[in-house]
């Protein structure tokens, strides 16, 4: 059986609810995705989405523009598009990324391969740029505007506003150096893995991606992964070491920018979360309520760096 017909063989099984003989593990679903790891001689995810929009085509696009990175994320092996209850549905094989995401605070060494991994997509991404300039991809500040017309009075819309009156800010945002940017390297996105005495890292969902000023990245990488990590888990580091962290990214940066870029993950992800309580039920309030504090507890600790 050629490779086409092996996907697809394999892409049955999925939807017959994994009747068969091989291993088939649901390991995550949303309304709008579910992704299953399939194994069958060698190891394969399987992701079953609705219908794209132009921003997620093109995003789409961009990651196939930048191929694997030397296996840190993965590949598009192969795409069918199905009927799935009368929607249009997108089915991806892709390779199943090994490794964990940690449930500490990272040690040096992994904290090195994290940095390492998150410079590298960087890169890729900086070279793609100039084929999507125009794309429907959203720009950062289009991103505040937007959620800010829609958010509720509330903590983090002042700070919102407040970031979008500060000309430091708004230098920042308006650098001429603009390029695609991952937005949401939180914890669980990341996965480790240690061969003997070495560590890799790679990222199990790049999404979203976004247009923003080029010293962003290391930024969201700071504060969502690193801050949020002291923040979420038990026995971790009180307070980063931001100077260290600012020495292992390779590119020049100036910390007082860091720090003002370091604001944004939290601001915009709790006004995220904020506008989702509109459809969230009763039973799924309290978890909400817990998100929402986790990040303003990571602004907060953000804070102490200025």
């Amino acid at each position: 059986m050629d490779e086409v017909g092996q996907f697809s063989r394999i892409i049955h099984r999925v939807m017959n609810q994994g009747q068969t003989n091989d291993s088939l593990t649901l390991i995550h679903h949303t309304n709008q995705t579910t992704v299953y790891k399939v194994e069958d001689l060698q190891t394969y995810a399987v992701r079953i989405s609705v219908a794209a929009s132009p921003a997620q085509s093109t995003q789409l696009a961009i990651l196939q523009e930048i191929g694997s990175v030397d296996g840190i994320i993965a590949t598009i092996l192969h795409t069918e598009k199905r009927l799935i209850d009368g929607r249009p549905c997108t089915i991806d094989i892709m390779p199943f990324l090994p490794g964990a995401a940690l449930r500490r605070y990272p040690s040096s060494a992994e904290t090195q391969a994290i940095v390492k991994t998150m410079e590298s997509l960087h890169q890729a991404l900086y070279r793609a740029t100039p084929r999507f300039q125009d794309s429907p991809i959203p720009r950062l500040a289009d991103v505040f505007q937007g959620l800010l017309a829609t958010s509720r009075p509330g903590l983090m819309r002042s700070r919102a506003e407040s970031l979008l009156a500060d000309k430091r800010f708004m230098h920042l945002l308006d650098d001429e150096d603009q390029c695609l940017v991952y937005g949401d390297p939180w914890p669980a996105n990341l996965l480790l893995t240690h061969d003997g005495s070495s560590v890799s890292a790679s990222i199990v969902d790049v999404d979203p991606i976004l247009i923003g000023p080029r010293m962003l990245q290391p930024a969201l990488l700071f504060s969502a992964y690193f801050v949020a990590s002291s923040v979420l888990f038990e026995n971790s580091e009180s307070r980063p070491d931001l100077d260290s962290l600012i020495q292992l990214w390779p590119e020049q940066v100036s910390r007082e920018d860091i720090v003002e870029l370091m604001r944004v993950y939290p601001i915009l992800l709790s006004l995220v979360k904020s506008a989702e309580s509109e459809r969230t039920v009763h039973s799924e309030a309290n978890a909400l309520d817990a998100n929402l504090q986790l990040l303003r507890d990571c602004l907060a600790l953000i804070d102490t760096y200025g």
